[in-house]
């Protein structure tokens, strides 16, 4: 005997082609959909845990850039400098991806 399914033989040429369609569907659909369903299950966590470290580096930037409150490394008049040079970083982040998302685009054409 075979593992595939074959459609029932009781003469209803309706029946059975309801059969093949259901199997099709099931071949054809069904299953590529699940394994998808894997797939941005785990680019989501992914791009979940990119995002959190990411921001916790520009974070950790930031406080070290502020410095000690008896300590700063910018004086009382430049406090807004640590804030741009976070910004510019994040700026810098976000253009890498969006390159590598270009490129990554290219490649699979």
């Amino acid at each position: 005997m075979s593992s595939e399914r074959t459609p029932s033989t009781d003469g209803n040429p309706v029946g059975e082609v309801f059969s093949l369609i259901k199997g099709y569907a099931d071949q054809e659909i069904r299953a590529p959909l699940r394994n998808l369903g894997r797939w941005v299950g785990l680019g989501l966590a992914g791009a979940l845990c990119l995002g959190l470290g990411s921001s916790l580096v520009l974070l950790g930037i930031l406080r070290v850039l502020q410095g000690t409150p008896s300590d700063p490394i910018f004086g009382r008049h430049w406090s807004f400098v640590p804030y741009v040079i976070t910004l510019v970083a994040c700026g810098a982040l976000i253009g890498a991806a969006l390159v590598g998302i270009k490129s990554s685009g290219k490649e699979k054409r």
